[in-house]
């Protein structure tokens, strides 16, 4: 076996919405497993909506006193259909634990939150914990110079920002990582935020509208830049625009939240013990996969779009995030990112970007490093299906492949339920449709059909929801 590599540094493990386990008096409620996350579908009513947000979130408080708490990582599959999915963290953990020398407890730490609340929360937590893991691991290993790395997926990249840039975390921090992290926001949040998320399936509905609308993370997710057209054609901020079903205040206080952290970066950049000693930034950016891009207001609905505003800005991202919202404002114009024709979901497990990424924890120079694989697969897919319903997938690719091969696995079991071949048009579009299956959480791969073009596939989730036997 391959010696590990030393790791002289603490790594924290900071996962994004919907990533930790929510517990209410001890007892789990928010703890999916892929059987689970079907099951559930039913009876949201009955047991996620309990987590809902009474009154006001004080992010000076560390409990609301509501009986909530996160006390480990959701490692797999976890999702609300229509609004965020993750493919687990299982991955990405198991990966550094084989390149490197980790000890849970030791030079390793998962961070779970209460990934309803403001962000802020999460960092003052962060704050407090983790200089005293770095004071204890220093001690033990005698590496003195020991700092951190944070390696933090989507929302968990805001929650480390902010403990960097507000709580001078920078001090003692040596890199972060963020896979997907929605520096600017996301457009399919304010679509959520006004549209609702209500949908009928069989003989139940799913309706998680009021719980997420009362989420202050919700709210910290809208997009800061100016995409969102009101009735009058006016172009604005999500939180500077009127909206139905949008709480004003918790709008503004979200944009606040972002300023908060750009007004800190550009006070430091004028410090030169930062600029000199402070940590490295490494995004990891999707980018080929159709992301909403913009919304017009039409009556009370949010009408989303996924054409750039700019038809010189560089299109799409990851089918959340847009490619540059993953990419913090002061390195627009500083090419460090990673980059992956992959989803949202599945970015932190790609073993393209574990390599990349691997690589930058053991370099020994400043030289940046840079991949941009241009020859991967987009892909569009619902979240939810019904279980008549064909399975229906569009994707395209920039690449060289004339045959594309779509693969169907049900997450819970890992059989395949479905496998399909094509050609690929002339304008690199193509489509499957896979049979229907049983309800289930399935994971669908779409990759080039001749495996020696080394292209990179692409990955997503979908559900497959209806009366279970």
């Amino acid at each position: 076996m391959k010696a590990k590599k030393a790791m002289d540094d603490v790594v924290v493990l900071l996962p994004g919405i919907l990533g930790s386990v929510l517990q209410l008096d001890g007892k789990d409620v928010w703890a999916p497993s892929p059987r689970g996350i079907f099951q559930g579908v039913t009876s949201f009513g009955g047991s996620v909506k309990r987590l809902r947000i009474q009154g006001v979130d004080d992010y000076t408080k560390q409990s609301l006193g509501d009986g909530v708490t996160a006390p480990r990582l959701v490692p797999d599959v976890h999702l609300i259909p229509g609004f965020w999915k993750i493919d687990g963290y299982t991955k990405i953990k198991q990966v550094m634990f084989e390149r490197f020398d980790l000890t849970e407890g030791e030079n390793w730490f998962d961070f779970p939150y209460d990934w309803r609340r403001d962000n802020r929360v999460a960092a003052d937590r962060l704050a407090a914990d983790a200089p005293r893991w770095l004071a204890q691991w220093k001690a033990k290993s005698g590496r003195r110079e020991a700092k951190l790395v944070l390696l933090a997926h989507s929302m968990g990249g805001l929650v480390a920002r902010h403990y960097l840039e507000c709580l001078d975390g920078w001090k003692e921090t040596r890199h972060l990582i963020t896979f997907g992290t929605p520096y600017q926001g996301a457009v399919n949040a304010a679509a959520f935020l006004v549209n609702g998320l209500r949908e009928k399936f069989g003989p139940f509905t799913v309706d998680l509208s009021d719980f997420l609308r009362s989420l202050t993370s919700v709210y910290q997710l809208a997009p800061r830049w100016q995409c969102i057209r009101d009735r009058s054609g006016n172009w604005g901020r999500f939180a500077e625009t009127a909206l139905p079903n949008v709480d004003a205040g918790k709008a503004k206080a979200a944009l606040q939240f972002h300023r908060d952290i750009e007004a800190e970066v550009n006070r430091h950049r004028e410090d030169e013990n930062y600029r000199r000693q402070s940590y490295q930034i490494h995004p990891v950016v999707g980018i080929l996969q159709p992301t909403l891009q913009s919304g017009r207001l039409v009556g009370d609905e949010l009408v989303t779009s996924t054409d750039p505003l700019d038809p010189k800005a560089p299109e799409g991202g990851d089918g959340t995030v847009p490619r540059l919202s993953a990419t913090p404002l002061e390195y627009a114009d500083d090419p460090r990112e990673v980059y992956a024709s992959e989803r949202h979901a599945t970015l932190q497990n790609v073993d393209a970007v574990l390599t990349n990424i691997y690589g930058k924890l053991t370099r020994t120079s400043n030289i940046g490093y840079k991949s941009t694989p241009f020859d991967g697969f987009a892909l569009e897919l619902k979240d939810l299906y019904r279980p008549d319903e064909p399975l229906v997938l569009t994707a395209r690719t920039a690449g060289v492949a004339d045959r594309a091969v779509a693969t169907a696995r049900n997450v819970d079991t890992g059989g395949v339920v479905g496998s399909e071949t094509v050609s690929v048009g002339s304008d690199g579009s193509f489509a499957f449709s896979l049979s229907p299956v049983s309800p289930g959480v399935y994971r669908v791969s779409v990759g080039a059909a001749d495996i020696h073009l080394g292209m990179n596939p692409v990955s997503d989730l979908f559900t497959v929801a209806g009366e279970s036997e």
